[in-house]
Formats: C-alpha cells, structure tokens, sequence
C-alpha cells in the first residue's frame, strides 16, 4: 500500500474477488478480516505550507529603556529559521518620533523705522526639518507698519506678518512656516520692519522650534536562523523601535514567505533617547 497522506492504514478484501481453492469453493467474504489487528498511522510531515512569523521585537542592549547612548540593538526572534534576512529588511517603526529641537532669543531690540532690525540663532544639530514652529513677543502700537520674516540658513525665507493689524499693542503668537526638508544647522534669521517710521517698538523675545525628519539609521544587523540583532543609531533625542519591512522578501527553509503584521510589538521595547546632543541648547541671550 502507498500511503497518499496522513492517516490510518488496513486491507480487506473484496466480497467479488473470485478467490477459490482447487476444488473451485469460492472464498468466503467475511465483514472485516482483522481489519483492527493491525493498522498503520502514518505520520510522516507533508510539505511545510505554514509561513515564519516575527514572535518579537525587543531592546538588546543597552539594558532598560531610557539611555543616554545613541547606538541601540534590538533582538528580532523569529518563529522558526529563516533566509533572506538583510539590514533593508527593517526600518523604524511609524511610532518612533524626535524631541523638537528649542532655541530662544531675548534681544529686547529696539525696532526704529523705516529700518530692518535682525537676530541671528545658531543651530548646530544637522537634519532636514519635518516643521518649524516659531513664537514672537514684539511690541508696537502700530502693527499694521511691521512686517516680520524668518529666513533659514540656506537663505529661503517666510511671512510670518505682512503688515495687518494686530490688537493687544504688538505680536504675541505663533506660526508654523513651511521649511520643511530644509537643512537645518547653521543661522537662523529673524527681520523686522517697521514701514511706518511713526513708532517704535521692541523685538522682546522669539522662539524657534525645529522638528526633524531623520530620526535614525538602521546601521547594522547579525544572527542566523531565527534570532538576529538589528542596529539602530539614533541621530536625536526622541524615541525608537523597529519594524519589519512588508516586502522583505524573508521566508522559511520550505520557501514560504513572511507574514507581515502591521507592527510586531512595537510597544513593547522602545528606547527613549535623552543625551544632549550638539546644537540641542541654546542659552538665552538677554
């Protein structure tokens, strides 16, 4: 007998066999022949149709999940080995977000007009910028006369006040200028103008609020099988963890490929970065 599949293996034999001795006595066919004497369970594996999964995402090292280092290793385990597994593989996670970088200015500059007055903040942290939020605290009793620009440090410049009339003796708010992929390290400049030359005011303080697009780097990956460490090197504060690509293209020893969840316990290790990284400060200028 060829077993086709798994199950349970016994013969019979057929009532119209023709069976018969030499006298010709046809056999006798009886219900079952010790049709439970003896049966085969065959339980050999049939081929693998059940796709790898990803069991967990977890931090590595360093140990806990605050840190003030900047490389971070997460362990991807998976539900059994796999090939195929490459650095491109994995990215971080929707969930994983920056710290926005904060600078501030008091210059408490006198705004005489007809004049432009300027004040410059440094920044040192490179990256593009996701969005910029910018606070102003000047005072004026005209402020139909003021307009107020930001210019970044590869010279694109920004309104953030052309000349209507605001209440409440000046320009207390803030704006959301679009800069985005705009690189933000160098000088920051904010200018005034006061095109009434009736009145002067005071540039008190302004804020700069930088967020970044580039929060990381998936820099390295080892292991084998089904257990390997993913290296993320953190351009930022804020905080991280990692994903599976959709299309990795990773799949088990039998050729079926991964299934890919949404996120595989994104929340379950996330490293918050906090070391102060160059150019997240800036002191007050008074």
């Amino acid at each position: 007998v060829l077993a086709a599949q798994n199950g349970t293996y016994n013969i019979d034999v057929a009532p119209d066999s023709g069976i018969a001795d030499e006298a010709g006595n046809l056999l006798v066919h009886p219900a079952m022949v010790n049709g439970t004497d003896h049966t085969y369970t065959v339980r050999t594996p049939l081929p693998d149709t059940v796709p790898p999964a990803v069991v967990s995402i977890v931090g590595a090292d360093p140990p806990g999940n605050v840190t003030d280092r900047r490389t971070l290793v997460f362990n991807v385990t998976f539900s059994e080995p796999v090939s195929g597994v490459n650095r491109t593989d994995f990215a971080l996670s929707p969930d994983s977000r920056p710290q926005p970088l904060y600078h501030r200015s008091s210059p408490a500059l006198v705004i005489p007009g007809p004049q432009v007055v300027n004040d410059t903040m440094a920044v040192g942290r490179p990256g593009a910028v996701a969005s910029v939020t910018v606070g102003l605290n000047i005072t004026h009793s005209i402020t139909a006369g003021l307009a107020v620009q930001l210019a970044a440090p590869d010279g694109t410049a920004r309104l953030l006040h052309n000349g209507t009339f605001a209440s409440g003796g000046g320009i207390f708010g803030t704006y959301l200028p679009d800069f985005n992929g705009t690189e933000a390290s160098g000088n920051w400049t904010l200018r005034v103008l006061d095109g009434s030359g009736v009145y002067n005011g005071t540039l008190n303080s302004w804020s700069l609020a930088i967020n970044y697009t580039h929060v990381g780097l998936v820099a390295g990956l080892s292991g084998s099988g089904s257990a390997y460490l993913v290296t993320v090197l953190a351009a930022q504060n804020g905080t991280y963890n990692i994903d599976v690509a959709p299309d990795s293209g990773i799949a088990d020893e039998a050729g079926n490929l991964l299934v890919h969840p949404a996120m595989v316990n994104g929340t379950d290790h996330t490293y918050t970065v906090r070391t102060p990284l160059p150019g997240a400060a800036l002191a007050p200028r008074q």
